[in-house]
């Protein structure tokens, strides 16, 4: 019995698995025919498509086999060294010993060679000269030619032109100014000056000209009494001209006559 139940139990069974794999295949195949139909009419629809398809299985295809190697180069021969022959100018002693010297008599004597000259040169001419030429003369000169003039001498240099005295007299310090001095004269004491007995000191500016004159005095100070006998006497000095660069100039300064009771 117990047989019996498990056959009625395993034939439905084994018909229901057998009827899901034969509609598991069906779908499967019908997929795969609708997917192809539906490819197919892409590819018919758009050429484009059809020919990205072709060539993309076309490019997808193994590549060729690569070219076969260049055959081998020749081999190349070998370039060719250019012989130069070497001379030599220097002396090459000889490889043998002479058996016999040549005689004395057949070589040219030194004073012989200094004797001898040119057919109608100058006793004292210089090697290589001109027939013709002089003794002295240049080698390479021109026979006839006149000797070359001497080069003029250069222009004296111009001596500056002498500063002009200046017309406005310079100033000088007292020291200078009487040591100048030629010829001094003492101021006069005024008489009235003496009897209201007034001392004191009188400068006076002085302007002396190139030859040493006083042109112009005048007072800076002192006594008013005092003064014009103070500007008599500085118009009777007389002093050296004062020299600039070597020329006489105008100069000033002030002299001090001193009136004092004894």
């Amino acid at each position: 019995m117990l047989f019996e139940e498990s056959l009625i139990e395993t034939l439905p069974q084994r018909k229901k698995g057998r009827i899901k794999s034969y509609l598991i295949g069906t779908v499967i195949g019908y997929s795969f025919i609708v997917a192809s139909l539906m490819v197919g009419s892409i590819l018919l629809v758009h050429p484009q498509l059809n020919e990205s398809f072709v060539s993309g299985v076309l490019l997808s295809a193994p590549p060729p086999p690569p070219p076969p190697p260049p055959p081998a180069a020749a081999p190349s021969q070998p370039a060719q060294i250019a012989t130069t022959r070497i001379i030599t100018t220097s002396f090459v002693p000889p490889t043998m010993t002479p058996r016999q010297l040549p005689d004395a008599s057949d070589l040219p004597t030194v004073d012989g060679a200094l004797s001898s000259g040119v057919p109608g040169g100058v006793a004292g001419g210089v090697p290589g000269g001109v027939l013709g030429g002089t003794v002295g003369g240049v080698l390479g000169g021109v026979l006839g030619a006149t000797p070359a003039a001497a080069p003029a001498p250069p222009p004296p240099t111009p001596e500056p032109a002498p500063t002009p005295a200046p017309d406005k007299p310079q100033p000088v310090s007292t020291g200078v100014l009487l040591g100048n001095t030629i010829r001094q004269v003492q101021a006069a004491y005024p008489l009235l000056a003496q009897k209201a007995q007034i001392q004191g000191i009188v400068e006076v500016r002085v302007i002396v000209d190139e030859q040493g004159s006083v042109v112009a005095a005048e007072p800076l100070n002192g006594h008013p009494l005092l003064r014009p006998s103070a500007i008599e006497a500085a118009h009777q000095w007389k002093f050296r001209p004062t020299l600039l660069n070597g020329h006489p100039i105008k100069v000033a300064g002030v002299l001090r006559f001193i009136f004092r009771l004894s």
